[in-house]
């Protein structure tokens, strides 16, 4: 339709939210990626490390199986994962934190800090 998979990244994020600003915790964001997660079968979530500045957890990558004979809906993986992260990421920014992640082979982690 014409637009990158970065937009409408932003379209989603500025239109879904994770939670109040006010109330949001490092860990209602990875309660939130734990609700979407585990709707896909056999999704999970693990918390590597916390703090109070910093939450950092690791995701599979349960949705990888839809793409195993290519695009999925004239959609690959790799556009995929990049509009999935990256909308959560602005969700996150609209709670104050700051969400990065790295994909790394079957998993993903994440790393959530407060902005400063």
């Amino acid at each position: 339709m014409g637009q990158s998979v970065e937009d409408f990244a932003e379209f989603v994020g500025k239109h879904h939210g994770l939670g109040n600003p006010e109330t949001a915790t490092l860990a209602s964001v990875a309660y939130a990626g734990h609700t979407v997660l585990t709707s896909y079968p056999g999704g999970t979530i693990e918390i590597i490390s916390e703090s109070d500045s910093m939450l950092v957890y690791k995701t599979n990558r349960p949705y990888k199986d839809y793409y195993k004979d290519g695009p999925m809906l004239g959609v690959t993986l790799d556009e995929f994962e990049k509009y999935f992260w990256g909308h959560v990421a602005i969700m996150a920014g609209k709670l104050n934190m700051n969400l990065k992640y790295e994909i790394k082979e079957d998993e993903v982690i994440q790393t959530v800090t407060y902005k400063k």
